[in-house]
This record gives C-alpha cells, sequence and structure tokens, in this order.
C-alpha cells in the first residue's frame, strides 16, 4: 500500500506540501500554485542570505 507519492521523496516541508496538495484533488491549482510559489520564494530567500 503505497500512502502517495510524497512520502517517499527527500523533500523540504514546503516543497512536502506542495506534494501532497498537488496529489490530493480536494486543493484547487490555484491553491497548489500558491504553495508552490511559496516554497520558491522561501528557497530564493535562502539563497540570497548566504
Amino acid at each position: 500500500m503505497s500512502d502517495g507519492p510524497h512520502k517517499s521523496l527527500p523533500l523540504r516541508p514546503k516543497y512536502r506540501r506542495v506534494a501532497e496538495w498537488a496529489y490530493k484533488p480536494a486543493f484547487s491549482i490555484s491553491e497548489v500554485c500558491e504553495a508552490t510559489e511559496s516554497a520558491l520564494v522561501q528557497d530564493a530567500n535562502m539563497e540570497c542570505a548566504v
């Protein structure tokens, strides 16, 4: 039995949330896009801080 594709991937927490939301039909495309944008912004901020 599988818990979905997001369970086996070594992802950062925000990317894990994106994968979970994209996998579940309960979340709209706009919600998945917002979560993706948030994850990307966090990565960009981490890279700029270095």
